[in-house]
């Protein structure tokens, strides 16, 4: 299908990205939309940017014989380099570079799989590609804290007994960071520790990673299913597989 823009500087960024991402591309064209473009001065300012960009030999064009307004065919690219310059832009590799110099610096030495990781990761973002779910190109703060969830999963913090909440906030700082890379971490676990493929939050729920439900509140004077009896004042919390097997000794409320 076409890829056609109103407007130039949208079409040489798409240009570039295209580029960027398939670096082997041999066909990489993006075509003015001139049906979109309701004014004159609309056509005028496309041209002009695309002759710009034309003369810093950063794109080249195909123009028709007819030398009307609407005389461009189509617009390929020259030169990533000089494109990259002409906008503006970092290229992907030198940004990428900079983002895992600074996501290697943050998170310190790691265990070889972790470290084959962060390689993946420098792959996908050269090309600005997600190597996992969500962790968009040069999103170090993200990717950070994938790699210290991992490398508290390779310490075996996760076997604390710990609830899901609990081990993300002393794996990474952030408590919800486990939930939120859900399915990248189960991408990488069920290799690592050959699981099934079964669903993400099953795969964490494997190795002990699992939300803990809500404990039930309970005062009064209770006797536990091993005998035990507690005077629950002001109250005493219990998980709600416990609850069945509770003697109520005096008043009970539940909170």
């Amino acid at each position: 299908m076409a890829r056609k823009f109103r407007d130039a500087a949208a079409a040489l960024d798409d240009l570039l990205d295209a580029a960027e991402r398939e670096p082997g591309r041999t066909r990489n064209l993006v075509y003015p939309d001139y049906q979109a473009m309701t004014k004159d001065a609309e056509r005028q300012a496309f041209h002009r940017i695309m002759a710009d960009a034309e003369a810093a030999q950063a794109v080249e064009m195909r123009r028709r014989r007819d030398a009307g307004p609407e005389n461009i065919r189509f617009i390929a690219m020259a030169d990533m380099g000089r494109l990259a310059a002409f906008l503006r832009r970092d290229p992907a590799g030198d940004a990428a570079a900079r983002a895992i110099a600074a996501l290697r610096a943050r998170v310190g030495p790691v265990s070889g799989w972790i470290d084959a990781i962060v390689d993946e990761i420098a792959v996908a973002w050269t090309l600005r590609k997600e190597p996992y779910p969500g962790l968009v190109p040069c999103d170090v703060v993200s990717a950070e804290k994938f790699l210290r969830i991992l490398a508290a999963i390779d310490r075996g913090e996760h076997l604390r007994g710990w609830d899901m909440r609990t081990f993300s906030r002393h794996a990474c700082g952030d408590s919800k960071a486990v939930e939120a890379a859900t399915a990248r971490l189960a991408r990488v676990l069920r290799g690592q520790f050959n699981l099934p493929e079964v669903r993400p939050r099953e795969v964490l729920a494997a190795l002990g990673i699992e939300k803990f439900p809500w404990p039930v509140l309970i005062r009064g004077r209770l006797r536990l299913a091993d005998g035990s009896e507690i005077a629950a004042y002001p109250y005493h919390g219990l998980p709600p597989e416990a609850v069945n097997g509770i003697t109520i000794l005096g008043a009970m409320s539940l909170m």
